[in-house]
């Protein structure tokens, strides 16, 4: 069975190891990647999940930032 490439907050705060509150409370600080809204839902891409962690889990401008700079 493949793993599916968008994540709910549910699934991602799992993947992340934090409470789904804390979750929540990280997207409206900006402490996390920008979700994706999709179907009137909202959903994480898994592999940018993966890479932000690897990247030490900066806050989202810092995460754009090297984003945009690996994009070059």
């Amino acid at each position: 069975m493949s793993e599916s490439a968008l994540l709910s907050a549910k699934e991602s705060a799992a993947f992340c190891a934090v409470s789904i509150a804390s979750w929540w409370r990280y997207h409206a600080a900006a402490k996390i990647p920008k979700a994706i809204k999709l179907g009137g839902g909202t959903f994480w891409n898994r592999q940018e999940l993966a890479a932000w962690v690897a990247a030490g889990c900066p806050d989202r401008e810092s995460w754009e930032a090297i984003r945009k700079a690996g994009a070059k």
